[in-house]
């Protein structure tokens, strides 16, 4: 590009170098407000109107050199406006007119362009044009208006101060869903897996946590997310296989999804959190998820928390079970706490996972967990299921020798792990001989 040649002087003239700072400011701070590049295509288009409307109207340049003109501007409106400020230092935004002017002059020629008498048709179709042109304008500021309010209104912190529902707020979604707790087929597979007490689970939460160390806070949920988030490579493993420890995850630095949720909910666990995997059998997914409180729990400052750290349009998504809150953390699937894959959202059929190594660790003398108890061997209608825990027999069938065993109506299991007829009573038979009017003989 040609430079310019400059012209008289304003008496009352704006010195470039502060009208450049307010153009860069203003630009940087509609930037930051749209988060995205929508805002900086409407300054273009703006500005590129007003050199088309310089090139037809002042110059009398035709429709194709108008066009030119309005392309040229829409992608480099501002740089050019910019660099036309930077070259004429002295100019102000009412003088910097023929400035404009004498750069549509070096890029088009007005010898060339110069414009032809019009048709009455081609006045009418002009005037339409504009009109459709007006019309334009006002629906491209009217979505810029709502876009900048609804960005203000849900970036705004203190405007919930209950639980919302997603009918209320986009910043919380509440699912609806069907859940099944510690139940197979993954409970076994799994449960052992959450370990907040392996020893490399806790330097790596230690770790994560350096910048903020103390007492359970959020900064420290953030904080552990980031590190998953950052240390561990998302590498594929069919769901139906066993997840790794996380101590092994740690190790090569790897894992898929379920992976990721045993180690997030690990680590949460052991700087004092409650955490669990929820296995999506139907999406093929896992993550975990976190305790954040009774159900109507005012955790309007974790969306605000999350706004600030993550962006001001992120969607926390949360279960209630068990009158508790738990929120959604998915290093593997989500982009910040509260966020999952897309399909993997709404209302679920699910699996809860908790971790079964409470037992073992608080009271080795009773290393089984069934249920919500410890036991020093699986009660009975139930076998071991892994070292940890101890997992129901089918309805009708009996547990022996670590067996689920059944028999036959009219038959019962006895201590042999064998089915024998009843003898006298319904819990009664003969170990050796026969039954006899009642009687073993």
């Amino acid at each position: 590009m040609k430079g310019l040649k400059k012209t008289a002087e304003s008496k009352n003239t704006i010195k470039i170098p502060n009208t450049v700072f307010i153009l860069a400011v203003m630009t940087f701070l509609l930037y930051l407000l749209s988060q995205g590049i929508l805002y900086y295509f409407f300054i273009n288009f703006f500005i590129a109107l007003w050199f088309a409307d310089i090139a037809h109207k002042k110059l009398k340049y035709n429709e194709k050199a108008e066009c030119i003109s309005l392309f040229t501007g829409f992608l480099l409106g501002l740089p050019i406006f910019l660099w036309i400020l930077y070259k004429n230092r002295k100019a102000d935004f009412e003088t910097i007119e023929p400035y404009v002017k004498e750069f549509i002059k070096t890029q088009l020629p007005s010898e060339k362009y110069a414009e032809k008498p019009k048709t009455t048709l081609e006045k009418i179709s002009g005037a339409f044009t504009g009109f459709l042109k007006a019309i334009g304008i006002l629906i491209l500021i009217g979505i810029m208006i709502i876009i900048f309010l609804t960005d203000f209104f849900v970036a705004l912190p203190g405007t919930s101060s209950t639980l919302p529902t997603e009918t209320q707020t986009s910043s919380l979604i509440n699912y609806n869903f069907t859940s099944y707790e510690n139940a197979e087929p993954y409970y076994s597979a799994y449960c052992d897996k959450i370990n907040p007490y392996d020893l490399n689970v806790r330097e790596a939460a230690s770790d994560a946590i350096r910048n903020h160390p103390g007492s359970y806070n959020v900064n420290q949920l953030f904080d552990i997310y980031d590190w998953v988030k950052k240390n561990v490579i998302y590498q594929n493993v069919p769901l139906n296989g066993i997840p790794y420890s996380p101590s092994d995850t740690l190790t090569t630095k790897s894992g898929d999804c379920k992976n990721q949720a045993v180690l997030i909910a690990s680590m949460v666990e052991s700087i004092g959190g409650t955490s669990k995997v929820v296995l999506d059998p139907s999406c093929e997914h896992a993550y975990a998820i976190v305790r954040f409180g009774p159900s109507g729990s005012d955790v309007s400052w974790f969306t605000q928390a999350v706004a600030s750290h993550y962006g001001s349009n992120a969607q926390v998504r949360y279960f209630i079970s068990d009158n508790d809150i738990w929120v959604i953390f998915d290093p593997a699937g989500g982009s910040y706490p509260g966020n999952t894959l897309s399909e993997c959202s709404g209302n679920r059929n699910v699996y809860f996972i908790t971790s079964c190594l409470d037992c073992v660790n608080q009271y080795p003398n009773e290393p089984y967990t069934f249920g919500d108890k410890c036991y020093s061997q699986c009660p009975s209608g139930t076998i071991i299921a892994n070292q940890h825990v101890c997992k129901s027999c089918p309805e009708g069938s009996y547990s022996c020798n670590n067996q689920c065993l059944s028999c036959s109506s009219g038959y019962i299991m006895g201590t042999d792990c064998l089915c024998h007829q009843p003898c006298g009573s319904p819990n009664t038979y003969c170990i050796t001989g026969s039954c006899y009017n009642g009687r073993c003989v």
